[in-house]
């Protein structure tokens, strides 16, 4: 009797998790496998036929493909710049609205909203914003008769990249400060009565109490972030199609390129993979450095 109990009671768990792990399997798993398979064909976009070349579209991408470094090193410019820009100004606001600050609910839901607007409708907002002619802060700068910051905000290779920086810090600044407040929220009371205590500072609570605790939290916004400057599409393709001059070009939008424009989704799967592979060695590499400097404290 308790045999068949038993065994009912895993047949109820398991129809709980089958349906989560169908979508895993269909939207993961399997796209993952795929890509991975196709990497290794010449696999066209329009075409069912394939054949098996090895790993002839890596070795044309990493030698007959010189964009591809050129992105690269735009991905890591604007995940850096992104990164570390966005933490900041969201750990400032997670800290400002965690006080007894009138009206926060509000604050928190205005810093928020731009994660639900599609990136779509933000790319051709900010587009029209940047417009060199017409836009807003062109305008606003000649309203205030600072005509010398007006810039071509999207047509400058110069300036293009922190552009498009800016646009990404915005949207998802709200995200991040979500997770931090938090974060500050699960630091016990007890901590911040023994700093009062013990006489510290603001700035000492902060530095010495507030940020060690909030370090798994850190840690996880740090990832999250990377991984989702990486994988940028909308923001480029719309703005600035990776110009000037190749000055914004991204991996995933050379990726799009190669799938749908030039009809080779063999060579955009091996580009793909290759994506993959910068994503989880960053990932893995943050995770590791982080926690290894918190064993060494």
């Amino acid at each position: 009797m308790n045999k068949v109990k038993y065994r009912k009671r895993e047949m109820i768990y398991a129809a709980f998790v089958l349906p989560a792990l169908l979508i895993f399997i269909i939207f993961f798993f399997y796209p993952v496998c795929s890509t991975l398979v196709l990497a290794f064909t010449d696999k066209k976009t329009m075409s069912p036929e394939m054949h098996f070349i090895a790993f002839q579209n890596f070795r044309e991408l990493f030698t007959e493909t010189p964009v591809f470094y050129t992105a690269i090193k735009n991905n890591i410019f604007f995940t850096i710049v992104v990164t570390v820009l966005q933490s900041l100004f969201a750990f400032i606001l997670a800290l400002a609205l965690d006080t007894a600050l009138r009206g926060k609910n509000f604050f928190k839901t205005f810093f928020f909203a731009p994660v639900v607007i599609s990136s779509v409708a933000i790319s051709l907002i900010w587009s029209f914003m940047y417009d060199p002619n017409t836009g807003v802060l062109n305008s606003l700068f000649s309203v205030l008769h600072l005509d010398f910051l007006a810039q071509n905000w999207l047509g400058d290779k110069n300036i293009a990249m922190f552009s498009i920086c800016l646009v990404q810090i915005w949207q998802w600044v709200g995200f991040e400060m979500i997770i931090f407040m938090a974060g500050l929220n699960n630091i016990p009371k007890e901590s911040y009565e023994v700093a009062q205590v013990e006489g510290a500072k603001y700035f000492q609570t902060l530095f010495k109490v507030v940020i060690p605790q909030m370090r798994a939290t850190i840690l996880m916004a740090a990832v999250l972030t990377t991984v989702g400057c990486f994988k940028v599409f909308d923001l480029v393709y719309i703005m600035t199609g990776g110009g000037p001059v190749q000055t914004t070009e991204v991996i995933a939008k050379m990726i799009y390129d190669y799938a749908f424009k030039y009809d080779r989704m063999g060579f955009a799967s091996a580009m793909s993979v290759v994506l993959l592979v910068i994503i989880m060695a960053v990932g893995f590499g943050q995770m590791y450095l982080l926690r290894d400097k918190e064993e060494q404290r």
